[in-house]
């Protein structure tokens, strides 16, 4: 029942490309704990602006053209700290994957909004 447990959290880690980065800069000794890094002031505007956006949205199309751009740039950013952690340049990757928490945060923002509105199950 143990390696059960184990088995299906290692699948859940390693299938998700975000919880993998996170685990992969805590086997090299550089957890991201909150307010460990300094974020980039305009960056941190941008996704304020992000949120405010969702937070507005009233209707599907608006919803899922905020959550279509997100995605594009998460994916951006994955594909950055693939690099990074390729070459194992572990300081960018931390600090690309601090940016992807918050544009992950995002991504669940509009899953849920399409939830909520039916528009996925």
């Amino acid at each position: 029942m143990e390696y059960s447990s184990a088995i299906n959290k290692a699948y859940r880690c390693l299938n998700h490309p975000v919880e993998r980065a996170l685990y992969l800069l805590d086997l090299a000794g550089q957890s991201l704990h909150e307010g460990q890094l300094d974020m980039d002031p305009k960056f941190l505007l941008e996704i304020m602006e992000v949120n405010e956006k969702l937070a507005e949205a009233d209707n599907k199309d608006t919803v899922q053209a905020i959550g279509q751009h997100n995605q594009e740039i998460l994916d951006g950013l994955l594909r950055e700290a693939d690099v990074a952690f390729s070459a194992n340049d572990i300081e960018t990757a931390r600090k690309v994957v601090a940016k992807i928490k918050y544009y992950n945060n995002i991504y669940e923002k509009v899953r849920q909004f399409e939830r909520e509105h039916g528009i996925i199950d």
